[in-house]
């Protein structure tokens, strides 16, 4: 996989770690309340999330907690090999992804935590803008 290949605008299609709270017992055992105030948060990052790549920084909407809502982020971006990582310009933050490739118009991404790797994919498509 190549840089140039990232290049471009990217919408959300699936975030499976979301999916699987949202249907989780833990989400189900919570007060109606704070069930509902997650299920919010989990539907505007899911309707707003998205990434644009550009040369060497990348541009995503985020949902963050409070009356903040959804908020513009940015950071550097770069690849190793199948790993894209992102350090975001805000925060002291380093995630890194193992990427698979689903033809010329789309990838996915899991993420890599130190102790291992997510198993549910987040899937991506190439916007037509």
């Amino acid at each position: 996989m190549t840089l140039l290949f990232f290049l471009g605008k990217w919408k959300l299609e699936k975030h499976g770690p979301i999916n699987s709270f949202l249907q989780s017992e833990v989400l189900a055992e919570l007060e109606l309340d704070e069930q509902f105030g997650l299920r919010n948060a989990a539907r505007l990052y899911l309707d707003n999330h998205y990434l644009e790549f550009r040369k060497d920084t990348v541009f995503w909407k985020d949902v963050e907690s409070g009356e903040k809502g959804v908020v513009e982020k940015s950071g550097k971006w770069h690849l190793i090999g199948d790993t894209l990582i992102i350090m975001d310009y805000e925060k002291t933050v380093t995630s890194k992804y193992l990427i698979t490739k689903d033809g010329e118009d789309g990838f996915s991404q899991r993420d890599i935590y130190p102790r291992g790797i997510s198993k549910s994919p987040v899937i991506y498509s190439r916007t037509k803008e």
